[in-house]
């Protein structure tokens, strides 16, 4: 790490700035934050100085349409974030009854599809939770639709 001063006009500033190591060319490239990802300036490759390279690949469109989350007999209200080609990531108010690893029925725009959840991060402070959802395909690498 680099810990730089400027001392304009009787300031002084202290910043933090890291030298990242891009794991793809070896090259060494700056930055303030270690956790966000950022494009290496010589190869192009995106990468966090935390987590490493960008393993998603697909792109993600920001969404705000309601959801219906539906486990057993209970029906879930929720909202899609965003939406990449295989999934989606919802923001569930309230207390969330979703864990890792369920298979659940999802209807949004008045379509049905199963889906596995991934992920789940509760936030109790903000009474939400946010999930991640895989849409499942059948052999004939098709949506399912109940």
């Amino acid at each position: 790490m680099i810990l730089t001063r400027d001392f304009m006009c009787g300031k002084r500033d202290d910043r933090m700035i890291l030298r990242l190591t891009c794991p793809i060319c070896k090259k060494d490239s700056y930055s303030a934050s270690v956790e966000s990802f950022k494009p290496c300036p010589y190869c192009g490759i995106s990468f966090s100085g935390r987590f490493g390279l960008e393993r998603r690949s697909e792109y993600r469109i920001a969404k705000d349409d309601p959801l219906i989350i539906m486990k057993s007999d209970s029906k879930i209200e929720a909202n899609v974030v965003n939406v990449s080609n295989n999934g989606l990531r919802v923001k569930i108010d309230g207390v969330s009854y979703v864990q890792k690893g369920d298979i659940v029925n999802v209807e949004i725009n008045n379509e049905y599809r199963k889906a596995e959840i991934l992920w789940v991060n509760i936030h109790p402070m903000l009474s939400s939770a946010y999930a991640g959802l895989q849409l499942l395909q059948n052999e004939n690498n098709k949506l399912v639709k109940l």
